[in-house]
């Protein structure tokens, strides 16, 4: 339920990041910071407030109930860090959306219209722009955010035990409230759709591994996703970082990429070049414990699955194997001795 305070609430927050945007790039960086862990509760907001706006009879109904709703929908077009998000951008549209009714009768209606048309005809504009910015200026603060992240990220993992004679490994998490842990995760979320930040996303996720809290299990669902429907694609190296700091999303990637090869028609050769852009055969050659999950999981489907796939799955589990043993994935050299085989 959308009351008049959660719209206070929400213009108050927007209005300080308004305030800073005409500043030095300080500011900007600052407000961007500030603005990246209220990213999803604005896109749920909206959410509720779009179907909440749509729901009313008319645009005076919603005048009448939401004093100042005009002010948050036009000062949210005017941030331009977050119109780059496209979440937040189709949301957003959407509440627009909901002033331009066919049936205006009143002069405010009429006047409420012009101004929503107006706000999505500017953003329209905007967009080619603002998509621009976020491999541009937007970069050029993530790359600052980025920065403080880097040193916030480089503290010790292990420390020497004098009486152990060894060195014992760290809780980089002790003296980090859950504010901070969050701000991390959306951080590396943000780095992971700008590839030169790629170090950046591997030092986080290594960092986010290592924790025992839900924001670990959520930051990985949520690159997952990313990932799943192609706004991310993460290049090889931080790809197995993922699989070796988080095995589910590993798991994942393997069964969709045996769901799209052994659901379809493609011929082996077909099969053969998605195993290869999916970096699962190449990491199971260059990692034993990636290798032995692979394993583990096709060995599982073999015995699980319907006896009419059956034989699809055994073919793919071949040219799997075939990819791994290719010469350019040295799997002589990096491999086990006791590793177990994939078979089928």
């Amino acid at each position: 339920m959308i009351t008049q305070q959660h719209v206070d609430e929400w213009l108050l927050l927007v209005s300080r990041w308004l305030s800073s945007i005409d500043k030095d790039d300080q500011a900007v960086c600052k407000a961007f910071r500030d603005a990246l862990p209220h990213l999803v509760p604005l896109t749920l907001f909206l959410d509720s407030l779009e179907a909440k706006l749509t729901a009313m009879e008319n645009v005076e109904s919603i005048l009448n109930s939401y004093k100042n709703i005009g002010q948050l929908l036009g000062r949210l077009c005017a941030l331009d860090f977050l119109m780059v998000s496209s979440r937040v951008y189709k949301r957003l549209t959407k509440c627009l959306l909901a002033f331009c009714r066919k049936d205006t009768h009143s002069t405010i209606e009429r006047k409420a219209r012009e101004w929503a048309t107006k706000q999505i005809r500017s953003t329209l504009t905007r967009k080619s722009e603002l998509t621009q910015r976020r491999s541009s200026n937007n970069s050029v603060i993530l790359n600052k955010v980025s920065e403080e992240l880097m040193m916030f990220l480089q503290r010790p993992c292990r420390q020497w035990n004098n009486n152990m004679g060894c060195y014992e490994p760290v809780d980089t998490s002790i003296g980090i409230d859950e504010r901070q842990i969050a701000h991390v995760c959306t951080v590396a979320l943000m780095t992971a759709f700008v590839p030169s930040l790629h170090n950046v996303l591997e030092a986080s996720i290594s960092w986010i591994s290592r924790l025992e809290c839900n924001h670990k299990d959520k930051f990985f669902t949520d690159l997952q996703s990313l990932c799943t429907s192609g706004q991310v694609n993460l290049e090889y190296r931080t790809q197995t970082v993922v699989w070796l700091s988080w095995l589910p999303s590993l798991e994942e990637s393997l069964l969709e990429l045996v769901e799209s090869c052994i659901f379809t028609q493609s011929q082996s050769v077909g099969v053969h070049d998605r195993i290869e852009e999916s970096f699962i055969a190449k990491a199971s050659a260059k990692h034993p414990a990636i290798f032995n999950m692979v394993s583990s999981v096709l060995n599982n489907l073999v015995t699980t699955i319907e006896p009419l796939q059956n034989d699809k799955l055994i073919a793919f589990c071949q040219t799997f194997h075939d990819c791994i043993e290719q010469p350019s994935n040295n799997l002589q050299l990096l491999r086990p001795s006791d590793s177990q085989s994939i078979k089928c």
